[in-house]
């Protein structure tokens, strides 16, 4: 579940068929993680936009036969359309690539041997989904090409999802609720994400992330989330130890760190050290694990069991007592230079043989040091200095004011006021250091891959290590809401009951408006599946709206909610129609947006979805604008889903008198002794009764009292006239 990232690290494989049956491959970079799946599309090719949106991939590739396809132009459009509202300087780039690395069997073999064994069912949940398996292929091989490196056998993780097993949010809702991007402030700030996210580590992040973009449809999985989140608040002390201990945990990313054991890269000389590198790093994240895995006994739930059961990981004492004993830490330390470090990283007594190179090298030194006592004496010069670099290696320097230097120096260059040069004898030394050093280096790579090779074999228990520190993170982060926040509540969940919501709160706005903000009741059954809410400009109606669906979204992941009670039946789709004046594609009129954006609601809803539209049909003519709205009203509430319609048309109103299942509400307004609007912002049964709130909110806004007079005499005409 943690292939979405923030960050611009995955490449996408797209593979489809004339049937529109899609495959689609996600190559985490940041994690060696790989998400297959494979799903029939409609005709705007709605859910693979739906993916790219969650995904955000940095490239994506396709076969070079579907250069001209209708797939290939939809997504080339919906990464310019995802460019254009990140405010992306870098956008994602498409590549056509041959044919033939869309290979099925080529698929099949990947799964058998580069897959970890920790998921036996992939190759069940991949009978048949030959595309999914065919894009799998082309993007392995392409990260193959691109990185030049091989991946090791059992290195990877791949993972079948199913398109049906989460909460589907198109495109529209990402954007328009702000879950992960702010329309104000064009990044995360002031988002659903980032009120939510109290993560710690890197790996609670990403799996946070990608919970939110994609909820969960299981009831029993987010019941035993919420079980987990009450347990951890009702033990306080061990609350805050875990907080304490996750933080130790915040430096490096585990999945990150793990990838750089499952792959051997071509050309790979000097990449010894990022390996001793990595291999401290790691051995410095398996300390830390018994204390938390001790904290963790606490606990009773399913879920923490689980993460404490992965924590104990039996060979964590004998994987470090290996490094320990292999990699001789202090000296990397103490050592200045990226050379020395690697020529020291395996500790003495581990191979005879670089023992015996070390011991040259050493000597070899100590005679080029004594060489430069030698030189310095027979020329005189006290300023002679020995210097080092990799290009050169060991060399002189002498500060030469009369440009002179003694015949017994070679290869001369000046820079400044320094004049470099060397002897015979110290090139012939350089020339044996060298050697020497190569092969420390081919010994020491042998040995450190030997130990790689042992880390290898324990990698799917580590990546589960990692995975179960991300969860445990995520799970922490929605404890941290509830103490931080006020009078949030467990959802309960029904499958067929009503969406019942007491004192609700839109929990971003909440945090804005510092304690001033409304709750409101919300209250929707399948004898009352449609509500159209009505109301004055600024009276609520946008915020009322998204306050539902983030909600719903915050209880589909497992989190506790911003309200006094709240009964929510499982919804598997979430549509949003929210009004702006801002296009979402720039070469779009803004009611062409909101007829592409209705007519996907219209073909994908279900009874179960949970529909928001803001405003509709107001881009176009009042008469126009009210019968789709209308016509658009009236297909909803046929299809039984829970939908809420705000609008400024009243003629709508009139549906509650002719379908029993549509039900009016507003937001309530009086007016003051001064003719001024006072917003209440309460939702109240019935239509609203204010009139004329227009008007009354532009003369509040300072328009002139002429202008005022003549626009309410010019609403006197009109009236008549109708």
């Amino acid at each position: 579940k943690g292939a979405t990232s923030s960050t611009a690290v995955n490449i996408v494989a797209i593979l489809d068929n004339p049937a529109r049956d899609v495959g689609f491959a996600v190559f985490n970079m940041r994690t060696n993680s790989i998400f297959l799946t494979q799903y029939n599309e409609g005709s705007s090719y709605i859910n693979t936009c739906n993916m790219l949106k969650v995904y955000e991939p940095s490239e994506v590739l396709f076969p070079k036969s579907l250069f001209d396809s209708k797939l290939a132009s939809i997504v080339k459009q919906e990464l310019e359309s995802n460019a254009d509202n990140q405010n992306s300087a870098a956008k994602a780039k498409v590549t056509f690539i041959a044919r033939k690395l869309f290979n099925e069997n080529k698929g099949v073999e990947i799964i058998d041997t580069l897959m970890m064994d920790d998921n036996a069912s992939i190759k069940s949940d991949t009978i048949a989904k030959y595309l999914s398996v065919s894009s799998l292929s082309a993007v392995v091989q392409y990260v193959e090409f691109i990185q030049e490196l091989t991946f090791q056998p059992r290195s990877l993780r791949i993972n079948y999802v199913a398109c049906d097993g989460h909460l589907m949010l198109d495109s529209a809702s990402i954007s328009s609720l702000e879950i992960v991007r702010s329309l104000k402030y064009g990044n995360s700030h002031c988002t659903l994400l980032s009120h939510i996210d109290n993560t710690k580590t890197p790996m609670g992040k990403r799996i946070i992330r990608s919970n939110i973009l994609q909820p969960l449809l299981d009831v029993n999985s987010l019941n035993a989330r919420l079980d987990s989140t009450e347990e951890i608040l009702s033990k306080e002390k061990e609350f805050f130890e875990i907080g304490a201990l996750l933080a130790e945990f915040s430096s490096i990313d585990l999945s990150h760190l793990l990838t750089q054991f499952t792959h051997t890269r071509k050309n790979a000389r000097g990449s010894c050290h990022t390996l001793v590198l990595n291999i401290i790093s790691l051995r410095k994240m398996l300390s830390k694990l018994p204390k938390l895995e001790s904290c963790m006994r606490e606990y009773n739930t399913p879920i923490l069991q689980a993460i404490c059961s992965a924590l104990k990981f039996p060979e964590n004492e004998s994987l470090q007592e290996e490094m320990d004993e292999i990699i001789n830490e202090k000296s990397i330390l103490s050592c200045k230079n990226k050379q020395q470090q690697i020529i020291f990283a395996v500790a003495p007594e581990i191979d005879a043989l670089l023992d015996i190179g070390r011991k040259k090298y050493i000597e070899t030194v100590e005679e080029i040091h004594e060489h430069h006592k030698h030189c310095q004496s027979e020329a005189g010069i006290s300023s002679l200095k020995l210097k080092y670099n990799v290009r050169r290696g060991y060399h002189f320097s002498i500060e030469d004011k009369n440009g002179e230097s003694h015949k017994m120096f070679i290869q001369k260059s000046k820079k400044g006021k320094q004049t470099h040069c060397s002897t015979q004898e110290l090139n012939s030394l350089n020339v044996r250091l060298k050697e020497i050093i190569d092969e420390i280096y081919l010994m020491t790579d042998l040995v450190v891959n030997r130990l790689v090779e042992s880390i290898r074999n324990h990698l799917s228990q580590l990546y589960k290590l990692s995975e179960s520190i991300g969860l445990l993170d995520m799970l922490y982060s929605f404890a941290t809401l509830v103490t931080l926040s006020n009078n949030y509540v467990r959802p309960e969940f029904c499958s067929e009951g009503p969406i019942a919501i007491k004192q609700g709160r839109h929990p971003v706005m909440e945090k804005q408006l510092q304690g001033q903000y409304v709750p409101n009741d919300t209250f929707m059954a399948e004898s009352c599946n449609f509500q159209i809410i009505t109301g004055a400009n600024m009276s609520g109606k946008s915020t009322y709206l998204k306050q539902i669906a983030t909600i719903q979204i915050l209880a589909q992941i497992g989190s506790f909610v911003p309200c006094a009670f709240c009964n929510l039946r499982i919804c598997d789709r979430v549509f949003t129609r929210i009004g702006n004046n801002d296009s979402i594609e720039s070469n779009s009129s803004t009611f062409m947006v909101e007829m592409k954006e209705v007519t996907n609601i219209v073909q994908n809803a279900t009874n179960k979805s949970l529909i928001i539209i803001d405003e509709l049909g107001r881009s176009s003519s009042n008469i126009e604008g009210t019968s789709i709205a209308w016509s658009i009203a009236e297909h909803l509430s046929s299809i039984r889903a829970y939908s809420l319609f705000a609008t400024h048309y009243t003629e709508l109103s009139d549906l509650e008198s002719l379908y029993p299942n549509i039900k009016n509400s507003h937001l309530r307004v009086t007016t003051t002794q001064d003719g001024e609007l006072n917003y209440l912002y309460q939702i109240q049964p019935g239509n609203c009764s204010e009139d004329r709130y227009g008007i009354k909110l532009a003369k509040m806004l300072g328009l002139s009292s002429k202008i005022i007079t003549e626009s309410e005499h010019i609403l006197d005409e009109l009236l008549q006239q109708k």
